[in-house]
Order: C-alpha cells, then structure tokens, then sequence
C-alpha cells in the first residue's frame, strides 16, 4: 500500500498529515484527501496543461493568486518543447 501524497514530517520530526487536520496513517484510502504521489503529480500535469490552454491575461491571474507570479506551466512547456 503506497503512502498519500500528503503524509510527510513537520519541522519538528512529526508524522502527518498536510493537507488536512484529520488524524490518518497516511494509508487510509477512505480519508477524502488520500492520493498516491503518482496520482498527485498525474492531477497537477493536468492541470498546468489546463492553465496553458487559457488565454494570457487568466495565466496572469491564476499565477498572481496562487503562484506568486510565478508560471511554472510555461517552464515545463519550455523544456517538454526542446
């Protein structure tokens, strides 16, 4: 059984969970939250292949509110492109 993608050790050597406050194992495939790192990165490519897609200007947006202006999109097309 692979550990979710959210299990990982705090700044102070502690197991647990980062995306919620829910006490897991980090296994539980019942936690609404539970994803394997495969899944996870599989989830995130598609969705930078999504924001690629739209116009400039909700690039900009969407990289001014969640990316701190940052387009990491745009750097894997860079790259995937070459």
């Amino acid at each position: 059984m692979a550990y979710c993608f959210a299990w990982d050790q705090n700044a102070m050597g502690k197991w647990g969970c980062k995306a919620t406050t829910i006490d897991c194992d980090g296994k539980d495939e019942n936690c609404p939250f539970f994803k394997t790192m495969e899944k996870h990165l599989a989830d995130r490519e598609a969705a930078n292949k999504r924001i690629a897609t739209l116009p400039d200007w909700q690039q900009t947006a969407i990289s001014e509110k969640h990316y701190c202006g940052e387009m990491p999109w745009k750097k894997r097309e860079v790259v995937e492109n070459v």
